[in-house]
C-alpha cells in the first residue's frame, strides 16, 4: 500500500489493531505479490462504515491471464493488513456473507464481478474490541457516524467516502464509477447458525433494549405473515401440479377425424393453443421449482430465518446484526408474497389461456365431427327407405 502499515504485534488482538488504525484520507492502492498494480483499492473507516473498510476492484482485476490471478476476499483482507478472523461480514453485489471467524470457505473463492445496478464497492465490517478501544482523532466509536438512516441499516444507504465525489475519476487505473447505494433486492444471509456468522456455544443472554422492542414486534409480524403465506403456497403448489397434468393431457396431436373435419384456421389455432399449453406448463414448473428449492425453501434460506426467530426474536434476545436481520425478514416477506402472486397468476393464465382455449378449439372440432356423423346417418336412413 502507499502508506506504512500499522505495526503488527503477533500477540495483539486483531480487533484492537484495527481499532487503532487511522481512517483513510484518500483511496489507497493495495499491493500484493503476483498482482498487476493498481487493480485493487481500499478506504479505511469511511463515515458510512466507521468500523470497517470499503474495497474496490478495477475492471482489470476481473480479466485474469490465469485462473489463479483473480482476487479472493482472504487475499484482499491480508493485503490490507486486516485479519479475516476479526471480520464480521462482507457485502458484495447487495449480498451479505458472514466471515464466521475467518472460516467461511467463500473467503477463498474469487470475488465476483459487479453486476449492473449493484454497488461496485465491497463493504467489510470488522469486529471491534468488547472493552474500551482507542480511536484516532476524528474517528468516533462504532455507530456514532453511521450515514445509513434512522435504523442504522447500512444495506439500503449510500456509501459516501470523504474526498471522493460521485462520478469523480479514481486515481490511476481505478474506473470512474459513482458510489451508489446497494441494491434493495434480497439479502443473502447465512443459511444456518447465529446471525452475522457468529457461532459461539456459550453466548450470553442479553435481553432486547426497550427502544428495539417495537422493531422485534415488527419482525415477529413479518414472520407470522410468512408462515400463513407458506401454508397457502403448499396448496397452490398442488394446484400447479394438477394443472400441469391436465395441460400435458391436452397437449397432443389432432386425431384423424379431427384433422379431416377441422378447417385450416382451426388447425392453426390448435398449433397456437399447444404453444400456449407448453408455455403455461413451463411457467407452472418454474413456480413449483422456486417453491421446492428456491430462496423460501429449506434448501434456500428459510432455515436461517426460522432458527433466528426461535432463538432471538421470539424470546426478545438482543444479538449483533439485529438491524440487518430486521431488513432481511422484511425482504423475506416480500419474496414469499411475490411467489404467492406469481403462482396465483400462473394458475389463472394456465386456466384461461391454456386449458380453456384448448378445450374450446377441441369442442368446436368435436361438434363438426358430430354434425358430419349425423348427416351420414340421415343419408343412410333415406337410402334404406
Amino acid at each position: 500500500m502507499n502508506r506504512a502499515k500499522v505495526a503488527r504485534d503477533p500477540a495483539a488482538d486483531p480487533r484492537a489493531r484495527f481499532a487503532r488504525r487511522p481512517a483513510s484520507q484518500a483511496w489507497e492502492a493495495i499491493a500484493a505479490e503476483n498482482r498487476a498494480p493498481n487493480t485493487a483499492w481500499v478506504w479505511f473507516k469511511p463515515p458510512a462504515v466507521p468500523s470497517g473498510l470499503i474495497l474496490r476492484l478495477a475492471p482489470e482485476a476481473f480479466q485474469p491471464n490465469t485462473p489463479t490471478s483473480l482476487w479472493t476476499m482472504r487475499q484482499l483482507l491480508t493485503a490490507t493488513d486486516v485479519d479475516p478472523a476479526a471480520v464480521v461480514m462482507w457485502r458484495v453485489n447487495g449480498a451479505a456473507f458472514p466471515a464466521a471467524g475467518g472460516t467461511n470457505p467463500l473467503l477463498d473463492l474469487p470475488v465476483p464481478a459487479p453486476v449492473p445496478g449493484a454497488d461496485p464497492n465491497i463493504v467489510v465490517t470488522v469486529a471491534l474490541p468488547a472493552g474500551p478501544a482507542v480511536f484516532p482523532p476524528g474517528v468516533g466509536a462504532p455507530g456514532t457516524s453511521m450515514a445509513a438512516g434512522s435504523n442504522g441499516n447500512l444495506a439500503g444507504a449510500a456509501l459516501p467516502v470523504p474526498g471522493f465525489a460521485a462520478g469523480q475519476a479514481m486515481p490511476t487505473a481505478l474506473p470512474a464509477v459513482p458510489v451508489v447505494p446497494a441494491a434493495n433486492g434480497p439479502v443473502a444471509l447465512p443459511p444456518a447458525g447465529l446471525p452475522m456468522g457468529r457461532n459461539r456455544k456459550h453466548e450470553p443472554v442479553i435481553p432486547a433494549p426497550a427502544h428495539l422492542l417495537e422493531a422485534y414486534e415488527h419482525v415477529e409480524q413479518d414472520w407470522r405473515a410468512c408462515q400463513e403465506a407458506e401454508k397457502d403456497l403448499a396448496r397452490l403448489r398442488q394446484q400447479c401440479l394438477d394443472m400441469m397434468s391436465r395441460l400435458k393431457a391436452l397437449n397432443r396431436d389432432l386425431t384423424g377425424p379431427e384433422r379431416i373435419h377441422s378447417t385450416n384456421q382451426e388447425k392453426k389455432d390448435w398449433l397456437h393453443a399447444r404453444r400456449m399449453l407448453r408455455d403455461c406448463s413451463n411457467r407452472l414448473w418454474k413456480c413449483v421449482k422456486a417453491h421446492d428449492i428456491g430462496y423460501t425453501s429449506s434448501a434456500g434460506q428459510r432455515r436461517w430465518y426460522e432458527e433466528t426467530f426461535d432463538k432471538y426474536i421470539a424470546p426478545r434476545r438482543y444479538f449483533e446484526g439485529f438491524q440487518d436481520a430486521d431488513r432481511a425478514f422484511g425482504t423475506y416477506r416480500k419474496i414469499v408474497t411475490t411467489l404467492h402472486i406469481e403462482m396465483s397468476n400462473s394458475l389463472s393464465i394456465a386456466q384461461l389461456d391454456g386449458e380453456r382455449r384448448a378445450q374450446q378449439i377441441l369442442a368446436r372440432i368435436a361438434e363438426k365431427i358430430r354434425e358430419a356423423g349425423n348427416r351420414k346417418n340421415f343419408l343412410g336412413v333415406i337410402l334404406d327407405s
